[in-house]
C-alpha cells in the first residue's frame, strides 16, 4: 500500500511538472531553410509553435513580393526526464517575384489569450547566374547554368501596329518533370500564335544545349513605353546526387550515367526558371504625308483586282473581287472600294480572312467581294481601288492602286408583255350537273340507315385508339427531353445560375452577417470566385492557379484588362488567407465592391 502512495505521488508530480512546463514555456518561433535565394528557387518558412495549449491558426505577415503555398503541417511529442513537450511546424513555401533584400516581420497566434509572436526574418533574393545561384547549384550538385530561360523580340523601337516576333527559348542540359510554362500576359498587344513550338540543339560556349523555342507575332496598339513581364517555368530538375558517395573510393565509378540510373542516384528539385523581362519603345505612326482614309495598316502588301464579267445587261449580276495580301496586320486591310452610284446598285459580301502564321511571322490574304447590278445601258467605267498603308522598312507611307475593266452593259433582251385578263365573249355556259346512269348498288335517298349507329362502348374505343398515338408520341418527347436535360442541363443551369449563386454567396460572406473578416473571409471571397468562373467555363475552378484562369479567360475572348483584374484579385484572397485580417468593415465591404464589379463584368462577356 504505501508503495502504491509513492508511485502515485510520483505521477502527480510528473503530471504537474509537465502541465506547468507546457503553460509557462509556450513559444513561437520562425526558420527559413536557406537565407539566400535567387529568383528561380524557392524558400520554405518554417513556423513552430512549441508547448502550446489550445491554439488557432497561424496569421502570416504581409508577403507582398511572394507567392505563397501551404506545405502541409506537421507535429511532435516528446517526454524527456518527466518534462513533456510538443511542438507543431506549419510549412509555406515562398516563390520570389523579383530581385531584393525582404524583411519578413512577425507572424502571430492566439494561444489560451495569449498573442505569441516570432522574431522577423531577412531573405535574400539575387538574379539567377550571382554567386548565391552558383552555391545554391554546388549544394544541389547540379550548375545553375545546366537550365535557363531567354526571351527576345525582333525589334525594340517597332512603330504602333508593326509586326514583332516574340521568342522565348528555354536551354536545359538536364531532364525536367512535371512542366508548366506561364508566358506574359502581353498588355498592349495583340497577339497571333505563330504555330507549334520547336525543338532544336545549339552549341554555346562547348556546351551542347538543348532549346525548346516558343514564338508569338505582337502587334502593339498604342505608342509609347510597353513593357513584357517575364515568362515564368515551374518544372522539376532532375540532378544527380553525389552527396552519399563523397568518400567513398569507388564513387567516381559510380559516377558513371548506367548506374546513376539504376541505383537511385537521381533527385527533383523544383525550380522557377524565369525569361529576362524587355522594355519596346513604340514609336507614333508619322502625321506627315498620312493619306486619307488610312486604317493603320502597316506591313507591306499587294493588291490586286478583277470583274466577273466585263460584259452583261442592264438587271444582271456581276462581282467584283479586290484581293490584299501581304505580311502584317492584314485583318485591318480595308480598301476604299465602289462607292454608291447612280450607275449600280451595290451589295457587299463578307470578308474573308486567311491567316498564314509561319516562324517569320504572320502573313495572309483578305478578300473583298461586291455584286454589281447595272442600272443603265453603256460602256460604264469603274474607280480605281486604293489601299493607303505604311511600310516601316521604308518608314513612309504608301498607296496601293488596283484597276477594274470597263462593263458593257447591253439593254435587257427580256421585254415585260402585258395581257389582259377577263372574260372572253364567246364562252359557252356550262350545263347543268346530269345523271347518266345508276350503279349495282341502289342508292339511299333517305335517311332511315342512319338509325343504326355503335354503342357507347365501341365509340369510346374507337376515340382512345385514335388518341392514343398521340399521346405515346407526346409521352415519348418529353422523356427523351427529360433525360437529355438530366444528363447534359446541370453544366447548363450551373452556368445560368452562376451570378446569382455568386451575388447571395457574397452578400452571406459581408459583416453584416457576422461572417469573420479575416483568414474565412479571405478563404470564402477566393472560393466564390473561382465556384463563379469554373461554373461559368464548365471547368473545376477551385483546382486551378489564378494563372491558368487567366489563361482560361483569354480563350474566351475576355480582354486583357479584365483577365488582369480576375488574376490580381484571386492572388490578393490567396494571400490574404495568410496575412492579417482587414482593419476595418469598410475594406471589408470594398473588397467585396471589387470582386461583385468583377463579377458582373465577366458576365456580359463569358
Amino acid at each position: 500500500m504505501k508503495n502504491i502512495s509513492i508511485i502515485l505521488f510520483l505521477f502527480l508530480i510528473l503530471f504537474t511538472s509537465a502541465a506547468t512546463g507546457r503553460v509557462e514555456a509556450a513559444s513561437l518561433t520562425a526558420s527559413l531553410d536557406r537565407e539566400q535565394i535567387t529568383l528561380e528557387d524557392q524558400a520554405v518558412y518554417t513556423l513552430t509553435l512549441k508547448d502550446a495549449g489550445d491554439a488557432g491558426s497561424p496569421i502570416l505577415p504581409p508577403l507582398l513580393d511572394f507567392h505563397v503555398q501551404e506545405a502541409g503541417t506537421s507535429s511532435q511529442v516528446s517526454i524527456i526526464n518527466g518534462s513533456f513537450s510538443k511542438s507543431v511546424q506549419y510549412n509555406y513555401v515562398l516563390v520570389p517575384k523579383k530581385a531584393g533584400k525582404f524583411s519578413i516581420g512577425p507572424a502571430t497566434m492566439n494561444c489560451n489569450g495569449q498573442t505569441l509572436k516570432n522574431e522577423p526574418l531577412e531573405l535574400i533574393v539575387q538574379e539567377p547566374g550571382s554567386a548565391v545561384s552558383r552555391d545554391n547549384a554546388t549544394q544541389g550538385n547540379q550548375d545553375q547554368r545546366y537550365i535557363f530561360a531567354k526571351a527576345l523580340v525582333s525589334k525594340k523601337n517597332p512603330y504602333e501596329n508593326e509586326q514583332i516576333i516574340y521568342t522565348f527559348q528555354l536551354f536545359r542540359r538536364v531532364d525536367v518533370a512535371n512542366a508548366n510554362l506561364d508566358l506574359p500576359r502581353f498588355d498592349g498587344f495583340w497577339t497571333e500564335d505563330l504555330g507549334r513550338q520547336t525543338e532544336f540543339n545549339q552549341n554555346i560556349d562547348g556546351a551542347e544545349y538543348h532549346v525548346t523555342e516558343i514564338r508569338k507575332a505582337l502587334f502593339p496598339l498604342k505608342p509609347g513605353k510597353l513593357g513584357i513581364g517575364p515568362a515564368m517555368l515551374q518544372c522539376d530538375v532532375i540532378v544527380q546526387d553525389r552527396g552519399r558517395r563523397q568518400r567513398d573510393p569507388f564513387g567516381q565509378f559510380f559516377d558513371d550515367p548506367f548506374f546513376n540510373q539504376f541505383m537511385g542516384r537521381q533527385k527533383a528539385v523544383r525550380k522557377n526558371i524565369r525569361s529576362n523581362e524587355l522594355e519596346l519603345d513604340v514609336q507614333p505612326l508619322p502625321a506627315d504625308g498620312r493619306p486619307k482614309g488610312f486604317e493603320k495598316l502597316v506591313g507591306r502588301f499587294s493588291l490586286s483586282a478583277s470583274l466577273e464579267k466585263e460584259e452583261l445587261e442592264v438587271g444582271g449580276a456581276n462581282t467584283a473581287t479586290v484581293v490584299v495580301e501581304g505580311n502584317g496586320n492584314i485583318r485591318d486591310a480595308a480598301p476604299q472600294f465602289l462607292a454608291d452610284s447612280g450607275d449600280f446598285k451595290i451589295y457587299d459580301d463578307k470578308p474573308e480572312v486567311q491567316v498564314n502564321p509561319s516562324k517569320d511571322g504572320v502573313a495572309g490574304r483578305k478578300v473583298f467581294k461586291k455584286a454589281l447590278v447595272p442600272l443603265k445601258e453603256g460602256q460604264l467605267s469603274l474607280p480605281d481601288i486604293q489601299v493607303p498603308y505604311f511600310d516601316p522598312d521604308a518608314k513612309e507611307y504608301r498607296i496601293l492602286k488596283a484597276s477594274l475593266k470597263p462593263m458593257r452593259v447591253l439593254p435587257s433582251s427580256e421585254k415585260e408583255e402585258m395581257k389582259f385578263v377577263g372574260k372572253e365573249p364567246d364562252a359557252p355556259e356550262r350545263e347543268k350537273v346530269k345523271v347518266l346512269g345508276k350503279d349495282i348498288f341502289p342508292i339511299h335517298t333517305g335517311a332511315d340507315s342512319l338509325d343504326e349507329r355503335p354503342s357507347r362502348a365501341i365509340m369510346l374505343i374507337a376515340e382512345m385508339l385514335f388518341v392514343l398515338p398521340t399521346v405515346v408520341f407526346l409521352a415519348s418527347f418529353f422523356l427523351v427531353r427529360w433525360r437529355e436535360k438530366r444528363e447534359s442541363g446541370a453544366d447548363i443551369y450551373k452556368a445560368r445560375t452562376a451570378f446569382s449563386s455568386a451575388c447571395r454567396k457574397l452578400k452571406a460572406l459581408s459583416p453584416a452577417s457576422g461572417t469573420n473578416n479575416g483568414r474565412e473571409f479571405f478563404s470564402g471571397a477566393l472560393k466564390i470566385l473561382k465556384d463563379y468562373i469554373g461554373d461559368k467555363l464548365n471547368v473545376s475552378g477551385r483546382s486551378l492557379t489564378p494563372s491558368e484562369i487567366g489563361g482560361l479567360l483569354r480563350e474566351r475572348g475576355v480582354d486583357g484588362r479584365t483577365c488582369k483584374a480576375a488574376v490580381e484579385l484571386l492572388e490578393r484572397c490567396e494571400a490574404g488567407q495568410f496575412a492579417s485580417p482587414l482593419n476595418a468593415e469598410r475594406d471589408t465591404y470594398g473588397f467585396l465592391n471589387e470582386i461583385q464589379s468583377l463579377i458582373k463584368e465577366l458576365e456580359k462577356i463569358i
